[in-house]
């Protein structure tokens, strides 16, 4: 659910591939990229089936693609607001006008605010804040236990806070009393501004305060950064924060919430000081991280995260332990004779170790092994099975004293269905 812009044109005349308007637009979309929240992290995105860019973390990418002799732009903007939809739909007119792409808006755009074709931005602005009743009025259907840690404008692969009762948003946490005055009407053009960090054309403090609390809220993953997008990231977020001055206190940021901000900037990865208890941020403490399958296992919020090229795996670390984790499901429709306990019991025996978990109850086995430490420390083999797939999951870590903490996060693996 969302907004956004979709638009269509002949390909020039001797463009045939997508490598090929990949060449023809790449260095006309970074002189297009004039905005000042844009152009410091701007960046192109791989990918083999579309042209992908990313003109801000908070939102979606602006993607190129070719269907039967047309290129097709398209982006959700709903996630930052109207001042970044009229941005995006400007910036695509000028890629097209220096690409030689001859956009048709009218008959061959989508754009459900009417922003693309006539212009208004005011009328732009209204239609957003009548998504947002949308939005409010489809949350209001929902039970409070689907409501509670729902994510809107957000990525899903974003951990949930563990102790989540409000709804996530790129702007932040909003309770279900908020979201029921909206669909209510009450304050309603206060509210839209609030919940839409890009509200207005012009870069007011005000807007620099909100797109600011926004990127520590969803995007700051709250650890030093570990590499150069990490980097950028931090520095146009405590960039912002000047520009906005006195407005961040308006809205909550504290002298505090910026020195910590600024500290992580400066330290390595290595080491670092744990983090204050209260603060923004939804990676700040204990979180769930979605595995798929409807697995998930509960660590830290900040931790570093990478995929194994290797083997697809997720690696979730700190500077002196890591946790290792493969999601298995069978390919194909279910298979009943299908036994995940039965499988990672068979794994479970081939391996070394000295066997120091093995917990069944509510349809979930778990077992680990202990390894005999090495120089790098201690090393955990573990496996998890619920009813139609299972986990297999490596712990390391340098000290033994640890072992309770490991097998902690080995419990903490748990399948919403069971």
């Amino acid at each position: 659910m969302g907004l956004g812009i979709g638009v269509g044109a002949p390909l020039p005349k001797g463009v045939k591939s997508l490598a090929q308007l990949r060449g023809l637009i790449n260095g006309e979309v970074g002189r297009a990229v004039t905005d000042p929240v844009m152009k410091p992290l701007f960046e192109e995105i791989e990918d083999e089936d579309s042209i992908g860019y990313e003109l801000c973390p908070l939102a979606e990418p602006l993607e190129f693609v070719i269907d039967s002799g047309r290129v097709y732009a398209s982006a959700k903007t709903s996630t930052l607001g109207p001042g970044y939809h009229a941005e995006v739909v400007e910036l695509v007119d000028r890629i097209g006008k220096a690409a030689g792409l001859a956009w048709n808006w009218k008959e061959d755009g989508a754009d459900e605010t009417g922003f693309a074709v006539d212009r208004d931005f005011a009328a732009l602005q209204q239609g957003m804040t009548g998504f947002l009743r949308q939005l409010a009025v489809s949350i209001h259907q929902q039970s409070s236990d689907l409501a509670s840690g729902l994510k809107l404008n957000m990525s899903m692969d974003t951990p949930t806070p563990l102790e989540a009762s409000a709804i996530m948003s790129a702007a932040g946490a909003f309770d279900a009393v908020w979201f029921e005055a909206v669909r209510q009407g009450k304050d309603l053009a206060a509210r839209a501004q609030e919940f839409f960090p890009w509200w207005s054309r012009e870069h007011t403090p005000a807007q620099w305060a909100r797109l600011t609390k926004a990127m520590m809220w969803s995007e700051v993953a709250w650890h030093p950064p570990c590499d150069e997008r990490e980097e950028r990231l931090l520095e146009a977020t405590l960039d912002w924060a000047k520009l906005a001055g006195p407005e961040l206190c308006k809205r909550g940021v504290s002298n505090d919430d910026l020195a910590e901000l600024r500290e992580l900037s400066k330290l390595d990865p290595s080491a670092f000081p744990p983090l204050r208890a209260k603060g923004f941020g939804f990676r700040r403490g204990l979180c769930r991280w979605d595995l798929g399958a409807g697995w998930t296992i509960t660590l830290p919020g900040n931790v570093y995260q990478d995929t194994d090229e290797e083997d697809g795996s997720l690696v979730l670390f700190y500077s002196d332990w890591a946790v290792r984790l493969s999601v298995m499901v069978p390919e194909g429709e279910p298979d009943p004779s299908f036994n995940p306990s039965e499988a990672i019991e068979q794994g479970h025996a081939g391996t070394e170790g000295r066997e120091v978990v093995r917990d069944q109850g509510g349809g979930t086995l778990r077992l680990a092994k202990r390894l005999e430490p090495d120089e790098e420390g201690e090393t955990l083999l573990c496996s998890v099975a619920g009813k139609q797939s299972f986990v297999i999951c490596t712990i390391t870590f340098a000290d033994a004293a640890d072992l309770p903490w490991a097998i902690g996060v080995l419990r903490s693996i748990s399948n919403r269905h069971g």
